[in-house]
């Protein structure tokens, strides 16, 4: 998708930087922290860099994610997988940097075992908040 921006720096701003929640995992579902391979920022700014490719005429913007966490909801025969983002859209304008919004996603699915999908879940709440401020600019 083309956009009149791209992602120039991501900054972490959640409470925790190691890891992003708790995910269940293997037939007992036991409780394990869910981590990203690379460093928090790098890992997001990657994503996004693929997202938003940079253009000739591409604005940059910075994203502070102040949320992103995973969750999942155990019943009797199923699960529902939870992706939740929080994002300050952040503008450098004469030297200085300003807010210019803030955009969320929750993404939810369901199934019998939804913790391998927490990653689909985050790339889809990710594009929905960039999609929000695309909108917007």
């Amino acid at each position: 998708m083309y956009y009149r921006f791209y992602i120039e720096n991501v900054y972490a701003g959640t409470q925790f930087k190691e890891n992003i929640d708790t995910v269940q995992k293997g037939a007992f579902n036991n409780k394990i922290l869910a981590n990203f391979k690379k460093p928090f920022d790098r890992e997001i700014k990657d994503y996004l860099l693929k997202l938003i490719p940079k253009h000739e005429v591409s604005k940059p913007v910075s994203l502070r994610i102040s949320d992103l966490c995973v969750s999942e909801l155990t019943e009797t025969f199923s699960e529902t997988g939870y992706a939740s983002v929080v994002a300050d859209v952040i503008l450098t304008i004469d030297g200085r940097q300003y807010i210019a919004g803030t955009v969320s996603a929750t993404i939810e699915s369901g199934g019998m075992d939804v913790t391998g999908q927490h990653d689909e879940r985050i790339n889809k709440a990710l594009q929905k908040c960039i999609a929000q401020f695309g909108l917007s600019c």
